[in-house]
């Protein structure tokens, strides 16, 4: 799933004004703010089985086609052993990777049905995500022009 956030034209028009060498970090950096309060909803609206999902729910900004984007949800590397419960009472042991099953929580699928976290949670905070870009922006001019000061 890809989504776009609207009304951040002011955002982009500030960084196009931006040298082509401070474009760049400026992009991830006001992409990384934008995508934590995504990744903080969808953490508060993650199914909570063993807690795993919950816990490995993150975000990164990678170029993709050319163009900076952020992807939230499951990171990679979040294996853990899990003991689960079998309807006749025994337990047993298996590893859970949430990057694998994280889709059919979220699309559900012909045994389960869908519990949606990420799609709420992007829904949900619209308007947090152009204030934590622009703040984001901000963090990040100031930062740019502390550097500047001190080098020369």
């Amino acid at each position: 799933m890809s989504f776009k956030v609207t009304g951040a034209k002011e955002i982009a028009a500030a960084l196009k004004r931006l040298p082509r060498d401070l474009q760049r970090a400026a992009e991830t950096a006001v992409l990384r703010e934008g995508a934590k309060p995504i990744a903080k909803a969808a953490k508060a609206r993650a199914p909570q089985d063993s807690g795993l999902l919950k816990k490995s729910i993150g975000y990164r900004v990678k170029k993709v086609d050319g163009v900076n984007s952020a992807r939230i949800g499951p990171r990679t590397g979040m294996k853990q052993q899990v003991t689960r419960k079998r309807p006749n009472g025994t337990t047993y042991t298996e590893t859970a990777d949430p990057n694998k099953y994280s889709h059919l929580v979220e699309l559900g699928s012909s045994r389960n049905p869908a519990k949606p976290f990420i799609r709420p949670a992007v829904d949900a905070s619209k308007g947090d995500v152009i204030n934590a870009m622009a703040k984001g922006y901000e963090k990040h001019l100031t930062k740019t022009i502390t550097k500047l000061r001190t080098r020369r």
